[in-house]
């Protein structure tokens, strides 16, 4: 019905800039956000179900180790429950 899909766009455009406002005001968040998406690619190229290049997965599993150090460096980011 009339208009249904640029509803639709607006709301999702609204919800990631909602999102990229918290993850900015949230430092801790937006770092464990990152090294978690890149954690993520590693066991998916190894599984079959994303291909990526050897590149990709090297670099993915680089920023999670200075992700990683960065916590341990400055413990105010790291994520607290």
């Amino acid at each position: 019905p009339g208009g249904g899909l640029p509803q639709l766009a607006l709301k999702l455009r609204l919800q990631v800039l909602l999102l990229a406002r918290v993850l900015r005001g949230h430092p801790p968040l937006l770092l464990d956000v990152v090294r978690n998406a890149c954690d993520l690619f590693i066991p998916l190229d190894k599984l079959g179900l994303w291909r990526c290049g050897p590149g990709i997965v090297g670099l993915c599993g680089l920023v999670s180790s200075i992700l990683s150090i960065l916590t341990l460096i400055y413990p105010w980011l790291r994520l607290k429950p």
